[in-house]
């Protein structure tokens, strides 16, 4: 619901529980999770420390949840301008989504290359809204799309940021249709 600034007392609590137990998927889901709402905050700085500690622990756990964990935090420090990090991450994170066979995070890898490594590479761009598309995967699309053109335009590419805010804004219309499935 956006409400973010809410969300973080309740998911502190989480994490000081989750660790009073001592249930490692708890705390990393905890983590995660606030480090997914100080990014939704653009406070970019938390938001890898805490997506940094759960990484550490999935990896340790070897949890199914690391490469989509290795994705957000790539999607940071990409957002941070840390093109280096951002980089190794990101090689990492494609090697995982490949190993588990996971074509629509592979996608998304790509979509990050693309953006930022390959200066707007269109096709690859095109391609992972495609893959997003025919799994009915969203709002995945609407937030990338908004990412996709909120970058266009702060290096002054105002027709392709309207060319994919048409595409968010496609996005948006099928989710409030109810043509999508969220993430669980």
């Amino acid at each position: 619901m956006e409400s973010h600034e809410k969300a973080i007392p309740h998911l502190q609590r989480s994490l000081k529980d989750s660790k009073a137990i001592n249930k490692h998927n708890l705390i990393g889901a905890s983590l995660y999770n606030l480090g997914n709402c100080y990014y939704k905050m653009k406070e970019y700085d938390k938001a890898a420390e805490y997506i940094e500690q759960a990484v550490s622990l999935y990896e340790n756990d070897k949890s199914d949840l690391l490469p989509h964990t290795l994705f957000t935090l790539t999607q940071i420090y990409f957002k941070m301008k840390d093109i280096e990090k951002a980089f190794i991450l990101y090689k990492k994170g494609i090697e995982k989504a490949q190993v588990i066979n996971d074509d629509v995070l592979v996608a998304e890898f790509n979509y990050l290359k693309a953006l930022y490594i390959d200066s707007i590479d269109k096709r690859t761009v095109y391609r992972t809204f495609s893959v997003l598309k025919d799994n009915v995967m969203y709002p995945d699309l609407e937030e990338l799309a908004l990412d996709t053109a909120n970058y266009c335009k702060e290096i002054g590419q105002y027709e392709n940021s309207t060319t994919f805010f048409d595409v968010m804004v496609d996005a948006r219309i099928q989710i409030q249709r109810g043509e999508c499935l969220y993430e669980i």
